[in-house]
């Protein structure tokens, strides 16, 4: 197997980390992302002795500040020509409205404008691996309605509609993404983990679920599975390319929002 290269945001815990540690068993590189350096740092150190693994390194970066983002990625083409796998898996829950340094809700900032703008900041990076991929990690938990006036959710927040809207729009970009990369080696796919025990399962609905193991699989069989190296523009669920909400496959809306998007990051992209 081609050992390869592999950025996980949100890998300091959860299934991010899990999978962090069965991919460096497996012999690959893992670039661990966490909020900070200490967290980051940290969380490089415990997957190094879980996997007994050298083959690490991190970067950090609040995915909340859009800045520090593009510092992160200016360090990872400082420090690597290639990069085989982005694994857009780091979300957060907001059961009370909050917003960043540049006015955008924050669970929609970190679940989708971030992975959306790490996809496209970092692809040429992906384009000189042999082929390269990227993973979302979604829900099933997406909402079936877009409100174009209400993107940020000014107006009658819920943590559980915020969350929602956010995987819709992170579908929404998958599939979008994929086609404007379909001449190319790339390859643009988004999961469903499934109901697992972490503490963003915790926090947005007071329940637990399966193994960390468990969910950490999907991301493992998305990010290096042989057998999908040409599959994109799918949701995965249990390792299967599965239908999401109907709305996922409106291409109108689909560009809308990359136009809106684009607009929301013009200072940034």
């Amino acid at each position: 197997m081609d050992k390869k290269t592999i950025l996980i945001t949100g890998s300091t815990d959860g299934i991010g980390h899990q999978a962090a540690i069965e991919l460096a068993e497996a012999g690959h590189h893992i670039i661990v992302h966490g909020r900070n350096r200490e967290r980051a740092e940290s969380a490089m150190r415990a997957i190094a002795k879980e996997s007994k693994s050298d083959n690490l390194s991190y970067v950090n970066a609040d995915l909340l500040n859009f800045n520090q983002i593009k510092e992160m990625v200016s360090e990872i083409h400082d420090k690597f020509d290639t990069l085989d796998v982005l694994i857009n898996n780091a979300g957060v829950y907001r059961s009370k409205r909050s917003i960043n340094h540049d006015g955008l809700e924050e669970t929609f900032a970190v679940n989708y404008l971030a992975p959306f703008l790490l996809s496209n900041l970092l692809l040429d990076l992906l384009k000189n691996a042999q082929s390269g991929r990227i993973v979302n990690v979604a829900s099933r938990v997406h909402s079936n309605h877009v409100d174009f006036d209400n993107l940020q959710l000014e107006q009658g927040y819920t943590g559980v509609k915020a969350y929602a809207n956010s995987k819709l729009a992170l579908i929404l970009f998958t599939y979008y993404f994929a086609e404007k990369l379909r001449d190319t080696n790339v390859t643009i796919n988004a999961l469903h983990p499934g109901v697992i025990n972490t503490k963003l399962l915790k926090s947005a609905f007071g329940v637990g679920g399966a193994s960390l193991t468990e969910g950490a699989s999907t991301l493992i069989f998305a990010a290096i599975a042989p057998e999908i190296k040409n599959v994109s523009g799918k949701y995965f669920v249990n390792n299967r390319p599965t239908s999401s909400k109907d709305i996922t496959y409106d291409k109108e809306i689909q560009k809308r929002l990359w136009d809106n998007t684009e607009e929301m990051l013009k200072n940034f992209l």
